[in-house]
């Protein structure tokens, strides 16, 4: 019983370490995602609609400190 318990305990920590990587990994991709999005509107919409360029640099903002957030919550 004791064997198996341990065990688990190392797959379950296992499993656990492989999901946070996996998460940090597609949050990183999504950030990278949104900054190639920004980067390549921005001089476009910038130009034609700078409210919109605001809503978007915000959006960016927030969700890029929700990313950070996240993987410090996997993290840990």
């Amino acid at each position: 019983m004791r064997q198996w318990r341990k065990k688990f305990n190392e797959l379950v920590d296992e499993v656990q370490d492989d999901i946070a990587a996996a998460v940090a990994t597609h949050l990183g991709v999504i950030g990278e995602s949104l900054d190639m999005i920004r980067s390549e509107n921005i001089a476009l919409e910038s130009e034609g609609n700078p409210e919109f360029r605001r809503r978007v640099e915000g959006a960016v903002r927030d969700g890029s400190a929700e990313m950070q957030r996240l993987q410090g919550v996997f993290a840990s």
